[in-house]
């Protein structure tokens, strides 16, 4: 029983991690200048496909980038009960979510190639 209490805690904590983490890297790829809501949520979908996660939800506000959008927000919802790689006993019913907002980039600048 201590021995699969172990692996789970492991498991939550490394899904705890990892949807922070592509909430961020999601709301990172969406700020740059060009990029649209699609760019953001590959991004975050491949830090939840690295530690192998299923039924995932991630949401991009607004939902259409522009030039004039000012700010980027994106949440990322993962059931625990579907991602536990034991009998979910510490979490059962509990989802992680995980939401970043970031100021979008915006080049003013113009470059003349040479």
């Amino acid at each position: 029983l201590f021995f699969f209490a172990q692996f789970e805690i492991v498991r939550l904590n490394n899904i705890r991690n990892s949807v922070y983490m592509a909430a961020y890297d999601g709301a990172r790829a969406g700020m740059v200048p060009g990029a649209t809501a699609d760019d953001a949520k590959q991004a975050a979908q491949y830090i939840l496909d690295s530690v192998s996660t299923i039924n995932s939800t991630i949401t991009v506000s607004p939902s259409t980038i522009t030039d004039s959008t000012e700010e980027i927000t994106v949440t990322v919802s993962v059931p625990l009960d579907e991602n536990a790689w034991t009998i979910p006993l510490y979490a059962p019913g509990k989802v992680l979510t995980a939401s970043v907002k970031l100021k979008r980039e915006h080049d003013t600048t113009v470059y003349a190639a040479n």
